[in-house]
């Protein structure tokens, strides 16, 4: 909400801050799916927001493709594994065509990349 109401810096720090809390969690109970999916997604949106975005794009997709080979996902969440791998093919793609001197639209838009990822991730519930 507060994305939508164009205060990115409070949105930006309130992901920060639940990435920090979700990291804890994980770490006290490694074994916990819930809590690793929903650290997935805190990486995720603070990628979005071009904050170390491939570092985080490839932690969730390590963590991802972890709890794929354990059986742990549903099949809303490995889909999640394609979306970000994706996601990180199109920024290598944006990072090439801008080192090549041509522009693109998704240049002027960060997040346009994001599409795919985004409605892959949407079947996640917050309770939070």
């Amino acid at each position: 909400m507060l994305v939508a109401a164009g205060r990115r810096e409070e949105a930006l720090a309130a992901y920060q801050k639940s990435l920090g809390i979700r990291e804890k969690l994980v770490a006290a109970d490694q074994g916990n799916t819930q809590w690793q999916t929903e650290l997935v997604v805190s990486l995720y949106k603070i990628a979005g927001f071009g904050e170390g975005r491939d570092a985080n794009l490839n932690r969730s997709l390590e963590i991802l493709r972890r709890l794929d080979a354990a059986g742990a996902l549903s099949a809303d969440q490995t889909g999640w594994i394609t979306a970000i791998e994706e996601a990180l093919r199109q920024t290598k793609s944006q990072r090439r065509a801008r080192r090549g001197g041509h522009s693109s639209r998704c240049e002027e838009n960060d997040h346009c990349s994001d599409v795919r990822v985004h409605w892959a991730l949407s079947s996640l519930h917050f309770g939070h």
